[in-house]
C-alpha cells in the first residue's frame, strides 16, 4: 500500500533503489494502487459493480506479476 502524505517511512513501491530499475519501480507503484483499488471496494452498495470491478483489478494484479516476473528473467 502507498503510504499516507506525511509519513516518514515511505513503502517499498515509492523507494526506487530497493526495486533496482525504473521499471520495477513503476510495477511495484501500479501493483499497489490496483491493490488499493481492490481492497476499497465497497460490495454491499453495489455488488454486481463491485464484482466486476474485483474480477477487472484481480486481472490486472495478475499481468502486473507476469512483467514482474518477465523482468525478473531477464535480470538473471
Amino acid at each position: 500500500m502507498l503510504s499516507p502524505p506525511g509519513t516518514s517511512r515511505p513503502s517499498r513501491a515509492e523507494t526506487p533503489a530497493a526495486s533496482g530499475s525504473k521499471f520495477s519501480y513503476y510495477l511495484l507503484r501500479a501493483d499497489s494502487i490496483v491493490t488499493e483499488l481492490r481492497l476499497s471496494l465497497h460490495k454491499e452498495q453495489a455488488p454486481q459493480v463491485a464484482g466486476n470491478l474485483e474480477q477487472l483489478y484481480l486481472f490486472v494484479e495478475d499481468r502486473l506479476r507476469v512483467f514482474e516476473d518477465a523482468e525478473a528473467a531477464l535480470l538473471f
